[in-house]
């Protein structure tokens, strides 16, 4: 059995942390920072280097081959959001990333005029793992 390191599962309970709070009482802010991450697969949405995103209370996460990145939502300030990058040194550059727990539904982008730039049935996972990041190692 491949040894497994789990390290964006903190995120999800966290995530009420990394950005304003949604406008509502607190209850709904209590409820949506309890929701899992959905990851989705990038399929046009975003920058051709992310393969997997996930949309989360106040950030956007993006996993390419060799780097996290976490975009956190500024709260008033227009165009301006903060990225941080996580990446693992020594780690294999070339690990390949696998959606794990398909997620029922899926996610649609009809966003501006032009239907070549919509992305429609995106689908969802439960989780993402980068296989054989170190020798022997999958983080999940």
């Amino acid at each position: 059995m491949v040894p497994t390191l789990t390290l964006l599962g903190a995120l999800a309970g966290s995530c009420s942390l990394l950005g304003a709070p949604p406008a509502g009482s607190a209850k709904v802010r209590e409820n949506i920072a309890k929701l899992p991450l959905r990851f989705e697969e990038n399929q046009g949405q975003t920058d051709s280097r992310v393969k997997y995103l996930a949309h989360g209370n106040g950030y956007t996460l993006f996993l390419t081959p060799t780097a996290m990145a976490v975009r956190l939502k500024s709260a008033g300030v227009p165009n301006l959001s903060p990225v941080l990058q996580m990446r693992l040194p020594g780690s294999n550059a070339k690990a390949s990333l696998e959606a794990r727990d398909r997620l029922p539904g899926t996610t649609n982008y009809f966003i501006g005029s032009d239907p070549g730039k919509w992305h429609s049935s995106v689908p969802g996972y439960a989780q993402i793992a980068y296989r054989d990041v170190y020798p022997g190692i999958d983080l999940v």
